[in-house]
């Protein structure tokens, strides 16, 4: 198994690199012969490890409340991110055609190798959590390995919802008329948005159930029974071993039936045909850069599959908002800072609108379509579910603070300009071939940082300089970033 799971990982390689505009043949062999399966997972470990120190820190409180919080945020950060991966790369792999030679051959189950082929880039965020445990382990060492088993437990349910969700949506061969598909896809959308929602409501019903019945206040207990939240009961581990076994017992069965699902779905894929009469040919308007962006989101929302990673910036604040209106109080600085993280998460929906490519990029190759407009055409296409939140956000702050109308400018320039300059960092070469870029770890570290220091610049004005002059000020200087980014595009 090990062996074709290598190959299947390097031939993945090898086509990623084959759509890389900036890498010609020379330089793909080069990389081939280099390339290391156990030199990627160990720089990939190594830097996770790096950022799980920093929130090692907060380890060294005796305050078994923040303890508690830790385990709970590791545990999220390992589901999100698996989730993100196994939904976003399960379509694009299959899109790059590197399991039909499997179809012909007496292989049993080849989905466990789709399976093992998305573990491998997402296991080692595992070790976000590796420094913290450390720490734990010299005070509190039953409590370390139940943060790691929480953790690796995030990673097991990331990974079935997300090669579930691929299942149901992602392997289908429709050929039905496009009347109402828009309302459909919205619908999907939308339920998906109510399935992550609940993993946070469930706080808020067990504190109403607790306040108000006594019954279902035994039944809940003390803490929440949704993941992650029940991370938070590693100070009670006759509970926490509970809840684990709980977990397991239904995602273990949950995933063999779901990688089974994928493979049958994978040999024989399900085709949805509805007759329809033809219509005539209508020419769209808007010119080149709105049709290339209508063109990428039909592509992710198409495939719920890829609409699920593409929602990752609204899954991030969910926890945020939902505490916020418990509490009745959404200030001018919890707005400005939800739009701040829902642009700063805006970056990986560029990674998942240049997947959605696919083998596609081929064919727009051979389309009049210039380099700058690839870039920002991609850049207001990955910018356009942030756009959307962070106005909500704004929405949801004027109703209970009407000032909170002044940050509406922000809600589209923040998540544009991390969009745009994201699609500048990767498509800064030489030449006007378009292509897929190839997006390292050291890559991904780098543009966070770069984005980091951007959304930086423009809200420091927002939270020294007095209200409203210090939001007129980063507003100012948000409008500039634009304007430059801009320029740039045409010189990309």
């Amino acid at each position: 198994m090990f062996e074709v799971l290598r190959v299947l990982y390097r031939e993945m390689h090898y086509q990623m690199l084959k759509r890389n505009p900036v890498i010609n043949d020379e330089k793909i062999v080069k990389r081939l012969r280099k390339f290391s399966i156990k030199r990627n997972l160990a720089a990939s470990s190594f830097f996770y490890t790096l950022f799980g120190c920093f929130i090692a820190g907060i380890a060294l409180t005796n305050n078994k409340a923040v303890i508690a919080s830790l385990a709970v945020t590791l545990s999220m950060i390992s589901f999100i991110f698996t989730l993100y991966i196994t939904a976003v790369n399960s379509h694009y792999i299959f899109s790059l055609g590197i399991f039909e030679p499997l179809k012909t051959l007496p292989v049993k189950v080849g989905a466990y190798y789709l399976s093992g082929l998305l573990l491998l880039d997402t296991v080692t965020c595992a070790a976000i959590a590796i420094p913290a445990v450390i720490v734990l382990a010299i005070r509190y060492p039953l409590q370390a390995a139940l943060v790691l088993l929480w953790v690796l437990t995030g990673i097991l349910i990331g990974h079935t919802i997300g090669l579930l969700v691929f299942s149901f949506f992602g392997l289908r061969i429709s050929y039905r008329k496009t009347k109402g598909q828009f309302l459909k896809s919205v619908a999907k959308i939308i339920g998906l948005v109510i399935f992550m929602s609940a993993f946070y409501s469930f706080g808020y019903l067990q504190s109403y159930l607790t306040r108000y019945s006594e019954k279902f206040a035994e039944i809940f207990g003390k803490y929440a029974i949704a993941y992650p939240f029940s991370a938070a009961s590693v100070f009670d581990p006759v509970e926490s071993l509970a809840l684990l076994a709980v977990y397991s017992a239904v995602f273990i069965p949950l995933y063999r039936y779901t990688v089974n699902r994928v493979w049958r779905d994978l040999l024989e894929p399900r085709i949805v045909f509805e007759r329809g009469d033809s219509r005539g040919f209508t020419a769209g308007s808007g010119g080149t850069i709105l049709a290339l962006v209508i063109k990428d989101l039909k592509l992710v929302f198409r495939k719920t599959s890829m609409a699920v990673g593409f929602l990752i910036p609204l899954y991030v604040i969910l926890p945020q908002v939902f505490f916020a209106i418990k509490s009745g109080h959404f200030s001018e600085e919890l707005v400005i800072s939800l739009i701040a993280i829902i642009s700063f998460f805006s970056t990986l929906d560029v990674d998942t609108i240049l997947r959605a490519e696919g083998k596609e990029i081929d064919f727009l190759r051979t389309l009049p379509v210039t380099k700058a407009q690839f870039v920002l055409s991609k850049s207001l296409s990955a910018s356009v579910v942030s756009v959307i939140s962070s106005t909500a956000i704004v929405c949801l702050g004027i109703y209970f603070d009407r000032t909170n109308v002044l940050f509406l400018p922000h809600a589209f320039l923040l998540p544009v300009e991390v969009s745009l300059l994201t699609m500048l960092f990767l498509f800064n070469y030489e030449g006007e071939e378009i292509g897929i870029p190839e997006k390292s770890l050291i890559k991904s570290i780098a543009l966070f940082i770069i984005n980091g220091i951007l959304l930086g610049i423009i809200l420091v004005p927002a939270f020294l300089i007095p209200f409203p002059e210090g939001v007129a000020v980063s507003y100012v200087t948000a409008l500039i970033a634009l304007l430059l980014m801009l320029r740039k595009v045409k010189y990309v």
